[in-house]
């Protein structure tokens, strides 16, 4: 009875407002208001009609489960509706009317506008089946999508009122465009617009549309710009593709073979970064990021010295750096001439890395450029600095392999007697990363190094790696000797050294710190389960890896019907602990095959993709079954408040995830603040690993939500 007299109340309002031609205010109402058991939804007009009308609910839980509901209800008016669990997609259908898709769970609120629509009609080619994807010019306009009807060559889309560019889409066919079209309250344009030509010609086969943009700061106009799409392999080689961009950039190709392509500009004075596609049949693709069309600009590198310690001239890798798609791609590599100078022609405004190398190829220094409107022309100053060391394993001298900075730095050598001498890039840490390997006994392990001086200021370290051994031998499980398997010793998330067995199955490793680890070995869609061993200063340990059969999930991940392509798949089982998580990506299908470790029966993924929401949950190991990673492209941003996020797991959907992997593939850092775009919406928790600290909120669709974690008690 409350609630009902509460909805009489309502409309009341609702027929006041409509009879003074009041606007209607969109609102939330709270459910505790109304002591509802269920999901609340107010719907209002975008324009006052002084009617009521009747309009369908309509309910489809976004990962499939569960059957579809539906219940009637006024427009305007506000309804009750008791949704099961999950996140669902509510539509208001009705007669000529429009209405966004809203997502909600069961004790969620929320208001929906809908606006007059009025049939669009016109003709086409081709296809039974047509889609009509509408974006507004207008502030506060509709933007969305409808389905169309289609008789013979004849279609008829409702939708809103308004200015807007639209796109139309049939199966198997490329996209059609029109753009700036006015869709009239009276099913016709002013006098003073031209009316739309809504002869849709489709074109059958795949397709690529994207945008050409001018560089930040730059007035260079886009109309008329070659676009350029050349085949990249022998399935696609052929003739490349041309065609100009309109007076907004815009661009499409049409009737594609499959297969890989790069996208540039032929625009004479004018360049953009080529960008690599890949085409599949029958599928219409869009460019995630625009072709920045620039001036080309020069960049010279002077170094000094102009020889790197060898004698020999450096060698200059550049490489780019794209916010928008996060993606570092390779420029330009080649040497410098003698005298230390290097350049390249041709580029774009835009953020660069120069690596200095040495002719052998480690990494010596790095510079970051930013190129802007003018030239660059910048001298990197990559001085060597003499250092002598000491190496040794336990009481013995070491002959070793030292690297300076971690694999791929500058590299040294220790003797026989364990002694280094040479030059190394100075650096003003007190201590360094150096990766130690050596052949025999085997050693592979990265440690810390203080960087000290003696009385003539001459630089000098010492390593002391402690003596003891791990050894043992991987086996499959019919007891054969498995060689070359990848072997995981691990202490902590971030302290673990990997490497092979020898051809009868055996390894060996010395060197690493006392304490407790956990050895795994992997070969072939095999792994061994995790065994827990304590090495103990001048004694050996000895284990032994059976490998089994991995658990397989496989599975897919789309968007409505569209598989998503390329993402990537991260999952770590609950049952069977590994020291990173298992990595696949998703292929021209959506579809993918997981690895897990023997003895997984549930486990927490990740999925992520640049173009659609970021997707976390729990899933279980059922063979047989398709494991289905539904997303959308209504994601929230999460913002975590934290004096460090080394140790955060974020909490969704029953998955833990580490924060550290998300923000690495899709987040940004600034000093004590996390952001994370694109993620699913839902309940979502920030804890610490070394505290009970934890929190947690709601984040809506395409809303904010900002957890701030205290660590003091860490």
């Amino acid at each position: 009875m409350q609630t009902h007299g509460h909805d009489m109340h309502i409309q009341r309002l609702l027929r006041v407002a409509l009879r003074r031609q009041w606007p209607i205010v969109l609102s939330v109402i709270s459910l505790w208001s109304v002591g509802a058991n269920g999901a609340q939804i107010t719907i209002s007009q975008q324009e006052a009609t002084g009617q009521f009308q009747t309009a369908s609910v309509r309910a489809l839980r976004l990962d499939g489960v569960g059957d579809p509901m539906e219940q009637t209800t006024s427009v305007p008016g506000t309804t009750d509706l008791t949704l099961p669990e999950g996140l669902w997609e509510v539509q208001i259908l009705g007669d000529r009317m429009w209405a966004p898709p809203v997502h909600l769970r069961n004790d969620d609120s929320s208001t929906v506008r809908v606006w007059p629509a009025v049939a669009l009609t016109g003709t086409l080619n081709a296809g039974s089946a047509l889609r009509a994807r509408f974006t507004s010019l207008e502030p506060q306009g509709a933007s969305g999508e409808a389905r169309c009807a289609v008789a013979g060559e004849k279609w008829e889309c409702w939708l809103p009122t308004g200015r807007y560019d639209l796109r139309f889409s049939a199966p198997g066919s490329a996209p059609e465009f029109r753009f700036d079209m006015v869709v009239p309250k009276d099913s016709k344009p002013p006098k003073d617009l031209k009316p739309p030509d809504l002869r849709l010609q489709f074109v059958a086969g795949a397709s690529l549309s994207g945008s050409v943009e001018a560089a930040r700061g730059s007035r260079i106009p886009v109309e008329g710009t070659k676009v350029v799409m050349i085949p990249a392999s022998r399935e696609t080689a052929g003739e490349a593709h041309v065609v100009s961009a309109d007076g907004k950039g815009f661009f499409q190709f049409k009737g594609l073979a499959p297969g890989d392509y790069s996208v540039g500009v032929n625009t004479k004075g004018l360049v953009a970064r080529t960008q690599s596609v890949n085409i599949l049949a029958d599928r219409a693709a869009e460019l995630s990021t625009p072709l920045l069309l620039d001036t080309p600009k020069r960049l010279t590198v002077t170094v000094m010295p102009p020889l790197d310690p060898a004698g020999v001239s450096w060698s200059l890798r550049l490489v780019s750096f794209d916010a928008r798609a996060r993606t570092v791609s390779l420029i330009s590599e080649s040497q410098a001439t003698a005298a230390g100078e290097w350049s390249h022609r041709g580029l774009t405004a835009g953020e660069y890395e120069v690596q200095i190398r040495l002719a052998s190829g480690e990494l010596w220094k790095s510079e970051t450029v930013v190129v802007g409107f003018e030239d660059v022309a910048i001298a990197v100053f990559a001085p060597a600095m003499r250092i002598t060391g000491l190496v040794t394993l336990g009481d013995r001298p070491l002959s070793a392999r030292l690297s300076f900075g971690g694999e791929g730095g500058p590299m040294l050598n220790s003797d026989a007697e364990g002694r280094v001498t040479g030059e190394i890039p100075p650096d003003d840490q007190e201590e360094r990363s150096i990766l130690v390997e050596a052949e025999t006994p085997r050693v592979r392990r990265t440690v810390k190094a203080r960087i000290q001086r003696n009385e003539g200021r001459d630089a000098y370290f010492t390593i002391n790696l402690t003596a003891t051994t791990l050894m043992g031998r991987v086996v499959d499980e019919d007891r054969s000797p498995q060689p070359d398997a990848i072997l995981t010793v691990t202490r902590d998330a971030n302290d673990f050294e990997q490497g092979f067995t020898e051809k009868d199955g055996s390894f060996e490793i010395a060197g690493l710190e006392p304490g407790e680890y956990n050895v795994t070995a992997a070969g072939f869609r095999r792994l061994s389960k995790p065994i827990s061993v304590e090495l103990r200063k001048g004694e050996a340990a000895e284990v032994e890896l059976v490998l089994e059969r991995n658990e397989q999930v496989r599975g897919r991940m789309t968007m409505g019907d569209t598989p998503v392509i390329s993402a990537e798949i991260y999952a770590r089982s609950r049952e069977a602990w590994t020291p990173i998580p298992h990595q696949v990506r998703t292929n021209e299908r959506g579809f993918f095959e997981l690895d897990l470790p023997p003895g997984t029966k549930t486990y927490d993924g990740l999925a992520v993709h640049p173009a659609f929401d970021i997707v976390i949950g729990r899933g279980s190991v059922r063979p047989g079954r398709i494991a289905w990673v539904r997303t959308n492209q209504i994601g929230g941003m999460v913002i975590i408040e934290s004096t460090s996020y080394g140790d955060l797991v974020l909490g969704h959907n029953g998955a833990e995830v580490d924060v550290s992997l998300i923000v690495s593939l899709a987040g940004s850092v600034v000093p004590g603040r996390l952001t994370v775009p694109r993620l699913e919406p839902g309940q979502y928790s920030v804890c610490s690993r070394k505290s009970a600290a934890c929190v947690n909120g709601y984040l809506a669709p395409r809303g904010t939500l900002t957890l701030t974690i205290d660590q003091s008690a860490d």
